[in-house]
């Protein structure tokens, strides 16, 4: 019997599969409601994880993007800094 999350081929009569643990179906087996709402809690939960984990990477390339800016700025300052004393010391 083949796991329909991980593809992986199990003994006929497994009722879980070996490589993922996922209950595995035998065909005309139907599904009771709460296997169905747990599957889509799974689901739903991947699916979370999943954009609190691209959030997580678009806030850091954000605050990385400022603190970068917010450096050049510095450095820009400084140098301008610098020119105008050396203007005022050579005048």
């Amino acid at each position: 019997m083949k796991c329909l999350d991980c593809g992986f081929e199990n003994e006929e009569d497994s009722r879980f599969c070996e490589r993922c643990g996922t209950r595995l179906e035998v065909e005309g087996q139907e599904k009771t409601k709460e296997e169905q709402i747990q599957e889509i809690d799974r689901e739903i939960i991947k699916q979370t994880a999943t954009e609190v984990e691209k959030a997580k990477k678009r806030i850091l390339r954000i605050l990385f993007s400022v603190f970068g800016f917010l450096l050049l700025i510095l450095l820009f300052c400084n140098i301008i800094y610098r020119i105008w004393r050396w203007l005022m010391w050579h005048l």
